[in-house]
């Protein structure tokens, strides 16, 4: 009897034990999901220009993360800011913050003006992702330079090949951060075609241009007529005290009011900018409207490609079965 109670006991203190360890690793391997983490945020602003290249600016678009595939995909807006004629490549790394492990990235879609990359076999536990960005230009141009500043500067025509080879200047790299926090949890995400990375490639831009519109109309235009309100009542005080101020005073009194009016010419003029700008941000939706339904249509006219080919090559089975799985017997 002793030795049934003490063995359920035992069971029980296992089972305990068991639960206890499992429960443990539950909050090791989920406590950021509901654990506060007060660590500054190092995620690379979205929408925003991120310089350290020479010839190219870099705007993040997106960052998204699938965790059942461990796979994130990145958007990348590419904007030729430099004086070479030839575009420049680009490489691409990745790798977790105070890691070695180099994760495998793969270009999945590029245009003249955006790259769309998938960081694969990154874990669930990840916190800060480093996505290292090399600029590669043609070496051409590179010579190209190093010649002119070289003949510049020992005044011969062809300079040493010693010496351009010596002076080959490093790829210029920068770094674009992923913070677990910002990045967009999509378990969803999966590889598409081109014809899909360009629609939403071209719908993410019509988002930021719909939220420039917004901004300077619903923020910047109004706080220029505030400011032209709030210069009309100082004016106006300045008027109405006029005839209790001595000539001294006056003289300072209109030179103020001058002042005034050349500040609400300025505030009328940016307010103007601002309308002008709304005027081309809206002409350029319309623009991106027009273009995301020339994709649409294409990414419709290859399904219904897809849909006959299918149906082709039903007709074709259904010619040599019958149309029936082998095995059913008609009776």
């Amino acid at each position: 009897m002793k030795l049934k109670i003490n063995r359920e006991i035992e069971n029980k203190f296992y089972i305990g034990f068991f639960l206890f360890i499992g429960l443990c690793f539950a909050v090791f391997f989920t406590s950021r999901l509901w654990m506060y983490d007060d660590n500054p945020i190092m995620q690379t602003p979205y929408n925003m220009e991120i310089t350290g290249l020479d010839q190219t600016n870099l705007v993040l678009q997106k960052w998204e993360y699938n965790p059942n595939e461990q796979l994130m995909e990145v958007m990348l807006k590419t904007k030729h800011v430099g004086t070479d004629q030839v575009r420049p490549t680009f490489s691409f790394a990745a790798k977790e913050k105070d890691s070695k492990e180099i994760f495998p990235v793969k270009v999945v879609y590029k245009d003249e003006e955006t790259v769309v990359l998938q960081i694969k076999k990154v874990p669930e536990t990840y916190r800060y992702i480093g996505l290292f960005v090399r600029e590669n230009r043609d070496p051409k141009i590179i010579e190209n330079e190093i010649n002119n500043t070289l003949s510049e500067g020992t005044g011969t025509l062809y300079p040493d090949a010693a010496q351009v080879k010596s002076s080959w200047p490093k790829p210029k790299e920068t770094i674009v951060i992923g913070d677990y926090r910002k990045i967009k949890l999509n378990k969803e995400l999966k590889n598409n075609s081109t014809l899909a990375y360009k629609k939403e490639q071209i719908m993410l831009e019509i988002e930021q241009v719909k939220k420039e519109i917004v901004i300077i109309q619903n923020e910047r235009i109004p706080l220029q007529e505030q400011l032209i309100s709030s210069i009309k009542e100082e004016i106006k005080t300045l008027k109405s005290e006029m005839k209790y101020k001595t000539e001294e005073e006056k003289q300072e009194a209109y030179t103020k009011i001058v002042s005034q009016q050349e500040a609400i010419k300025k505030a009328e003029k940016q307010q103007q900018d601002y309308l002008t700008e709304v005027k081309q941000l809206q002409e350029k939706e319309a623009k991106l409207y027009e273009k995301l339904n020339d994709v649409e249509s294409k990414a419709a006219a290859v399904n219904d490609k897809k849909e006959i080919k299918s149906a082709i090559k039903l007709t074709k089975n259904e010619v040599e079965t019958g149309g029936f799985e082998e095995g059913i017997e008609l009776k």
